[in-house]
C-alpha cells in the first residue's frame, strides 16, 4: 500500500482535531503547540509541509536553557505555570501578573520615590452572550448600563514619569444598586484601600505618592495614611477652609509653605 504524502496528511489532521478534542478533555483551548525532531535521525520535512514552523533548536537542557536578562527564568515559569495550571497555582487574576509583579518589586527597590496611579474603567461585555458572573457597568442618569466587569489596576510609575510595572490588577462585578457596596468592605470602596496597602507594602522602604482621581476622595485612604508607613497623598481642595482656631486659612498656609518640588 502507498499513500502519497500521508505523514504531512496525518499531522494536520491530528492537528486539526486538536483544536476541538483538547478543549473538550481539558476545558480550555490551546494557544500553542511544540513538540521536537531529532536532526540526527529525521528532516522534519513532514511537519513543514503540515503546517508547523520551525523555531530554531533545543540546548537539551531542559525548560530552562540560557535564560539570560532578555528573557528571564521567572519570566519562562510563569509561562509553563499558565499553561499547566497547577494545583497550587490556577490562572486566576491573583497569579496571572505574580511574576510581573516579582519583578515590579525589584525595580521599585532601586528607586528613591515611586507614584502608584490607581484607576478603573468598564469593560463592556454585552455582545458576549454566554457570559457568567457579569455586574453592570456604564450607569448613569441615561442608561440602566449593560452586563461587564470594573477593572481596577494601579501602575506604578517613577518620579520622572517613567514607567515601572504593575503593583495591582482588580476585577469586580458591580452590583445593580451601588449603594450597597458604600463601606469600607465595600468594592467600591475597598478596591481604592485594597491597592494602596498593596503597592505600600510593595514599595516598602521607598517614598510613595499614590496618584488618584476624585473619585477616591474618602476619609478610610486619609485614616490609612495616618498610620506609620511611606505612604503620601496628594491633596485636592476646593474650599478654603480653617485648620484650627487661630490657624491662617488652607490656601494661605500652602501660598507660605516652602516649595518642595517643580515639574516643568
Amino acid at each position: 500500500m502507498h499513500c502519497r504524502n500521508l505523514a504531512s496528511w496525518v499531522l494536520a489532521r491530528a492537528l486539526g482535531r486538536l483544536r476541538a478534542d483538547f478543549p473538550a478533555h481539558c476545558g480550555y483551548r490551546p494557544v500553542l503547540v511544540e513538540t521536537f525532531v531529532n536532526r540526527e535521525r529525521h528532516t522534519g520535512v513532514s511537519l513543514l509541509a503540515a503546517g508547523w514552523t520551525r523555531v530554531g533548536e533545543a540546548a537539551g537542557r531542559g525548560r530552562f536553557p540560557q535564560a539570560g536578562a532578555s528573557f528571564p527564568a521567572a519570566a519562562i515559569a510563569g509561562h509553563y505555570r499558565m499553561l499547566e495550571q497547577p494545583p497550587e497555582s490556577p490562572v486566576t487574576v491573583e497569579n496571572l501578573p505574580a511574576v510581573h509583579r516579582g519583578r515590579t518589586r525589584e525595580w521599585i527597590a532601586a528607586r528613591s520615590t515611586v507614584l502608584p496611579v490607581q484607576d478603573g474603567t468598564d469593560l463592556n461585555l454585552a455582545t458576549h452572550p454566554r457570559g457568567q458572573g457579569l455586574g453592570i457597568v456604564g450607569r448613569n442618569g441615561n442608561s440602566e448600563g449593560m452586563p461587564g466587569l470594573h477593572l481596577h489596576g494601579t501602575p506604578a510609575v517613577a518620579g520622572d514619569g517613567i514607567p515601572i510595572g504593575l503593583t495591582r490588577l482588580e476585577f469586580d462585578a458591580p452590583e445593580p444598586r451601588p449603594e450597597a457596596s458604600r463601606g469600607a468592605a465595600g468594592s467600591r470602596t475597598g478596591r481604592w484601600l485594597r491597592a494602596l496597602q498593596d503597592a505600600s507594602g510593595i514599595a516598602a522602604g521607598v517614598q510613595c505618592v499614590s496618584v488618584m482621581d476624585r473619585e477616591a476622595d474618602i476619609y478610610g485612604l486619609f485614616e490609612l495614611r495616618s498610620r506609620p508607613g511611606n505612604l503620601d497623598l496628594p491633596v485636592r481642595a476646593k474650599h478654603d477652609r480653617s485648620p484650627g482656631p487661630g490657624s491662617p486659612s488652607l490656601f494661605e498656609s500652602i501660598r507660605k509653605a516652602p516649595v518642595q518640588a517643580r515639574l516643568e
